[in-house]
Parts: structure tokens; C-alpha cells; sequence
């Protein structure tokens, strides 16, 4: 991405080199997280086929999104590192929330609080989910393959351990395409608030992916519709969707997860 004015002969060498050591780091990187990961051979397989060694091997990643969820739409910009240690979400109305190791700060009133707590994990996981698979405390069972709009998906599902993250009763249900092993589907629940699993599972719901384009290197869905979801029926009705624009790679800007002028927020 960095350009200088020297001779085209020059540039094409130093071009070539650089294509040539970021193919080989890349490589590198997709072999070391295989052999590192104690998990399923096919989870291996969906982080690569998402290029997991590739989005680690930058420092951010910010994306515009625009959604509607039933009565409720929005459009926001994210910034994110691939861990998700720190994430800054910024809305048109100049409401700022960033994560920062774990603790939430924003601008926004108090009254407002819950809402940006919501929303600064909520799009970020959706959109980093291929990335998080082999994070600790991550279990999986392989699934017999379902059809689901008409085309055959690997099925795995997705559980924690006990003490994993706010709510390790949640699961999710990985629908892969059998040929690229991108992700197609994320059935998912929330036990949030006291919720059990089985009565989370009456409001489950799914994110369809699809739409994918090449970043760097890099597949991301660019569109997502959300659906409600059933075990048994599989994909349901339909009741919301997202558009994704401007997914861009970038070095950690100065200041860019900086709290300062923000308020903690408090739990």
C-alpha cells in the first residue's frame, strides 16, 4: 500500500519482493495456526478459508455497516483489532463507544448505555466470528450436512465452557459451504438476562452471509440478512439485514481507541 517515486524498474523488483515475503509470511501464518489449534480439523479449515493468518497479521479493521432489525435501523462505522481487545463504534449522531481491554466507555447519556453496550459487541462478533472459532473454552460437534434455501451446508456446533465470556450457555449452529468452507449461515441464541437455553431456543435466530468480497486477500460477506431460526425447521422468516461497505485493512491509528473524553460505563 506504500508508494514511492523511484524508477519503474526499481519498483517493480521491490514490488515483487514484497508480494513474494507477504505470500510467504501468509503461508507461514495459515501453517501455524493449524498446528497450534487443538481443535477439529474442520474448524482449521473454515478460519483458513476466511484467511484467519492473514487478518491477524494486521492491526485494525474497520468496515461501514447499515442494518435494519425489525423496527430498529442504524448505520455505524466499526473499527476493530483481530482479537477484539479494542473496538471503537462510531454512530452519525457523534456517539462514540470504545472496548478497551474488556471495559466499555462511550459518550453517550446514561439512558443510552444498554443500547451501546449492545452494539459495540453485537456487529463486531458478527462480522469477526471467523476469526474467534478456535478462541479458549471453545467446543465443537461435527453435524450430518442439512439443506438450507435449497443448498446442501456442514453443519458444527459451537458451545463453551463454563465461565467462557458473559453468557457461556449461548450456542451457535455453523452452516459452511461443503466447496469453500466460507461461512453461509450462524444459527445462534441469547441467554442473556436469566434466559435458559430452552427458552432462548424459542427465539433463536440465524445471520445468512453471502455477498462475499475480496479484501487484501481477505473473503468478507458484504451482506447479511437475519432470519429466525429453528433446530428442527432450520431457516425461517426473515427479519432484518445489513449491508457492509468500505472493509479496509489499516495500520492501529494513534488515538483511535483512546477513552480520555469518554465515560466508563458501569455495569
Amino acid at each position: 500500500m506504500k508508494t514511492s517515486p523511484l524508477a519503474l524498474f526499481a519498483c517493480l523488483i521491490i514490488t515483487s519482493l514484497a508480494c513474494k515475503n507477504t505470500a510467504d509470511k501468509q503461508q507461514q501464518n495459515v501453517q501455524t495456526v493449524a498446528a497450534d489449534s487443538d481443535h477439529p480439523q474442520y474448524v482449521d479449515d473454515i478460519e483458513n478459508a476466511h484467511n484467519k493468518a492473514a487478518v491477524l497479521d494486521h492491526e485494525t479493521i474497520c468496515f461501514n455497516i447499515q442494518y435494519t432489525f425489525g423496527s430498529n435501523s442504524s448505520k455505524m462505522k466499526i473499527f476493530t483489532t483481530p482479537n477484539s481487545s479494542n473496538i471503537r463504534v462510531e454512530k452519525p449522531d457523534g456517539t462514540i463507544t470504545v472496548v478497551d481491554d474488556g471495559a466499555v466507555y462511550t459518550n453517550a447519556d446514561s439512558t443510552k448505555w444498554k443500547s451501546e453496550q449492545f452494539s459495540v459487541y453485537t456487529w463486531q462478533y458478527f462480522f469477526m466470528v471467523p476469526y474467534k472459532l478456535s478462541d479458549d473454552g471453545t467446543n465443537w460437534k461435527k453435524l450430518p450436512q442439512r439443506e438450507l434455501n435449497g443448498a446442501m451446508t456442514d453443519v458444527s456446533k459451537l458451545t463453551f465452557d463454563s465461565g467462557t465470556g458473559d453468557a457461556p450457555d449461548d450456542w451457535y449452529m455453523l452452516h459452511t459451504d461443503p466447496n469453500s468452507n466460507l461461512l453461509r449461515y450462524l444459527g445462534y441464541i441469547v441467554t442473556g438476562g436469566g434466559k435458559s437455553q430452552t427458552e432462548a431456543e424459542k427465539s433463536a435466530r440465524a445471520v445468512h452471509y453471502s455477498n462475499y468480497e475480496d479484501v487484501d486477500g481477505v473473503p468478507f460477506a458484504t451482506e447479511w440478512t437475519f432470519h429466525n431460526y429453528s433446530l428442527t425447521e432450520g431457516l425461517l422468516d426473515q427479519v432484518g439485514g445489513a449491508t457492509l461497505k468500505n472493509v479496509l485493512f489499516m495500520d492501529r491509528l494513534d488515538g483511535i481507541y483512546d477513552t480520555t473524553e469518554l465515560t466508563k460505563i458501569t455495569q
